[in-house]
């Protein structure tokens, strides 16, 4: 069984989105309140559910620990190079 298989089967790091947030400084860092985080998982409700990083139980959304932070990252990471891009054009611009 892979890595990935292992962690899509296992229950271990399934939170509920406020205690997903409190669970280390470095997300409550990058979610500074509960509304940061809710406002994130508005914005990406459904790719965090395709990603597999969110699903519901008993009712209520929960983070799925490993796929929740790498989701995270991959989010800044596309929005960092929209950014990049971006700064380019206006570098070009200005030559």
């Amino acid at each position: 069984m892979s890595k990935d298989e292992k962690a899509a089967s296992t229950l271990k790091g399934v939170w509920k989105l406020g205690d997903y947030r409190r669970s280390s400084a470095e997300r409550e860092r990058l979610f500074p309140s509960q509304g940061a985080l809710d406002w994130f998982v508005r914005q990406n409700k459904g790719a965090l559910v395709r990603a597999g990083a969110l699903v519901m139980l008993t009712g209520q959304w929960h983070a799925r620990e490993q796929l929740f932070d790498a989701f995270v990252l991959q989010v800044g990471h596309e929005a960092a190079l929209r950014h990049a891009g971006q700064e380019a054009g206006k570098s070009r611009q200005a030559a």
